[in-house]
C-alpha cells in the first residue's frame, strides 16, 4: 500500500512538472496595484523567479544551507522554463515587423537566465562558493536590463 501511495504521489508530481504553464497559474488572480488587468502567467512566473532569488540571497551566505539553495534554484528553473514560452504583455504594442525579433530576443534572454541558473546549480553541487556567488550575481544583474527591454514598467 505504501508503494502504491508513493508511486501515485510521484506520478502526480511529475504531471505537475510537465503541466502547461497556464495550468500552473494560480486560480485567483487579483489585479496588482497600478494594473487594470490581472497579472499574466508570465508575471506570476517572474514573481516566482524573484522570490527564489530573494531566498538565494539569504541561503547562499550559509554553506550549511546548500540543500535550501539547490531547492530554490530548482524553483527558479521551473518558473523560467514556464516563463520563456509566455508572451510578454507588451508584445501586442510592438510593431508587427519587429515582433519576431522581439520574441526571439526575449527567449534568448530567458535561455541566458536558465544557463546562469545551471551554472549556479553546478557550483553548488561542486561546493564552489566563489563560482556560486559569481553565477548568482550574474543572475541578479540580468533583471534591470531585461525589464527595461521587455516590459513597460510604471515610472
Amino acid at each position: 500500500m505504501k508503494l502504491l501511495f508513493a508511486t501515485s504521489a510521484a506520478a502526480l508530481v511529475l504531471c505537475g512538472a510537465f503541466a502547461s504553464p497556464r495550468v500552473l497559474a494560480p486560480a485567483s488572480q487579483e489585479p496588482k496595484k497600478g494594473h487594470d488587468e490581472p497579472p499574466t502567467v508570465l508575471e506570476d512566473r517572474m514573481h516566482e523567479i524573484e522570490d527564489a532569488l530573494k531566498g538565494l540571497r539569504r541561503s547562499l551566505r550559509d554553506p550549511a544551507r546548500t540543500a535550501d539553495s539547490l531547492a530554490l534554484v530548482a524553483k527558479l528553473q521551473l518558473a523560467a522554463v514556464a516563463a520563456k514560452s509566455e508572451p510578454p504583455r507588451m508584445l501586442p504594442r510592438v510593431p508587427e515587423a519587429e515582433r519576431a525579433k522581439f520574441t526571439a530576443d526575449y527567449r534568448k534572454e530567458m535561455v541566458h537566465l536558465l544557463d546562469l541558473s545551471l551554472r549556479l546549480e553546478l557550483a553548488l553541487l561542486d561546493g564552489n562558493a566563489e563560482a556560486a556567488t559569481t553565477a548568482f550575481e550574474a543572475l541578479r544583474d540580468l533583471e534591470d536590463p531585461a525589464h527595461s527591454k521587455f516590459t513597460e514598467e510604471e515610472k
